[in-house]
Parts: C-alpha cells; structure tokens; sequence
C-alpha cells in the first residue's frame, strides 16, 4: 500500500493506494497553505483507515504545474522523508 500526493493547479488530493485499487483519497483547494496542511491530512487519512505509516510502502508525488512552484517542493521534500524513513527503519 501506498500513499500517493496529487497536486494539480488549484487542487491538492491525498491517494490511499492498494496495487491498483484506490482505498481512500482526501482533496482540498490549494491556498498556498500546503506547509501547515500537509502532514495532518496525511495523519488523517492513515487513522481513518486505521493504518501506520509502517503499513506504508512509499510515497509517491505527482504533479502538474511548474516544480519551482513552494507546493511542489514541500510536497517532494515530505515524500524523500517518508521514503527515506522507509529505508533507515
């Protein structure tokens, strides 16, 4: 299972990803406030499904505006983390 991080031009969605099958997805419009959002709805979306992010196999960011934009680096400095937690734990 993993977690899949979608960030499209005014929307961000939160993927709860089992092989090919979507388990469960969180989206809210950007307001540029991604930094304060981002690891509570990630916490959100793993207690929801009663999930740890040891059930987690990776994380994965996906997007489609300029990756110079905040956003995306947030978003990809959070996904390295998560991923690299994977690899030390």
């Amino acid at each position: 299972m993993h977690i899949i991080l979608e960030i499209k031009e005014d929307k961000v969605s939160l993927l709860l990803k089992d092989k090919k099958k979507i388990v469960d997805e969180i989206s809210w419009k950007e307001r540029l406030d991604l930094s304060e959002k981002l690891l509570f709805v990630i916490d959100k979306l793993l207690v929801k499904n009663n999930l740890k992010s040891s059930d987690m196999s990776k994380m994965i960011v996906k997007y489609d505006i300029s990756d110079n934009l905040t956003t995306v680096r947030i978003s990809e400095m959070v996904a390295k983390t998560f991923n690299f937690s994977k690899i030390v734990d």
